[in-house]
């Protein structure tokens, strides 16, 4: 006796019983709310993250284990993130 395989419905979802679902799906959703958040703080770890790299960077540089293109990276990394800071403090919601 051969076995059969489930046909797939107009969908293109599997006849099979175990892949019906229990309850129905919605097929629309409350939109989510978006977070609060303070973009001054999130620049600021991040420029400090790249100080911390300028200055790792920089000291194997010195050391003559790698090129001056990674101490150019973490600058321009720390420029645009206190740019970042910036256009974040002045755009900042009233409170």
């Amino acid at each position: 006796m051969a076995s059969q395989t489930p046909q797939p419905s107009d969908d293109g979802a599997s006849a099979d019983a175990s892949t019906t679902p229990i309850a129905p799906v919605p097929t629309t959703r409350d939109p989510i709310a978006p977070v609060e958040v303070d973009f001054g703080r999130v620049m600021a770890v991040g420029i400090v993250v790249w100080l911390v790299a300028l200055v790792v960077t920089t000291v194997l540089w010195l050391a003559d284990v790698t090129g001056a293109i990674p101490v150019a990276v973490s600058a321009t990394g720390a420029v645009l993130g206190v740019l970042g800071w910036d256009w974040a403090r002045r755009h900042r919601a009233p409170r």
